[in-house]
């Protein structure tokens, strides 16, 4: 699977991240999910995933291989705004 081939999706309360592989349009399906996530927002560029926390923490995931993503580091008392 390639990245340009990933999409991400938070739950609906925003508590885990979601990959699925849109590679066959007309069937997505679900490759792997990221639990206990509390996040404000994510986002996907090229084999990573940054995650920013409601507790002004941002996780980076790398997601090469998407079906086991990779925490690679966590950065805490982040100023954004």
């Amino acid at each position: 699977i390639s990245c340009s081939d990933i999409l991400m999706s938070l739950s609906y309360y925003q508590s885990h991240i979601e990959l699925w592989d849109i590679s066959i349009p007309d069937e997505p399906a679900l490759i792997s999910e990221i639990e206990n996530q509390e996040c404000e927002t994510a986002c996907l560029y090229g084999d990573f995933l940054y995650i920013l926390h409601s507790d002004s923490v941002m996780s980076v995931y790398n997601i090469h291989a998407p079906e086991h993503p990779e925490l690679l580091s966590k950065y805490n008392d982040l100023m954004y705004g």
